[in-house]
């Protein structure tokens, strides 16, 4: 896996948040991804990029969490029913790009980590999973993910 710092553009989203466990996640980015589908073909408006997650105000064993499901829009949309609009960050990132299962991702995140500390940088505590291919159309260990860590 390539990994490097850059500056990242912020991407106008609409979005749900949720508290979540690593035992709820699962069910919540199904149901939080659903909803937004859902919203998405109501007003007839597509994907603008690929679905993403942002992990926030996570406890230090990563045991609960804020995660902000999103899909990328190309223009502000009504809000309802728990959705909003939302930007991902801008500035400075470090990022990779896994490519695997999503239940070895936990392996990437250690790499990067490793990456912080080997280049004196630290992280603001602010996680992005962009999910670059569908897993109901791509086998398992070809479905890639770019990985962001936020930088102070």
């Amino acid at each position: 896996m390539k990994i490097e710092l850059t500056q990242q553009k912020a991407q106008l989203s609409i979005a749900l948040k949720k508290k979540a466990t690593m035992e709820t996640m699962k069910t919540l980015i199904d149901e939080g991804y659903g909803m937004l589908s859902s919203y998405l073909a109501e007003i007839s408006k597509q994907m603008a990029g690929p679905p993403y997650i942002g992990y926030f105000n996570c406890t230090d064993d990563f045991s609960e969490f804020d995660m902000e499901m999103g899909f990328p829009v190309a223009e502000e949309l009504p809000v309802k029913d728990g959705i909003y609009m939302s930007n991902t960050y801008e500035g400075k990132v470090v990022t990779g790009t896994y490519k695997g299962s999503y239940s070895e991702l936990e392996q990437a995140y250690g790499e990067i980590s490793k990456y912080l500390e080997e280049n004196k940088l630290e992280s603001a505590g602010v996680y992005y999973d962009h999910y670059l291919n569908d897993p109901s159309d791509t086998v398992e260990d070809e479905l890639l993910t770019k990985i962001v860590f936020v930088i102070k």
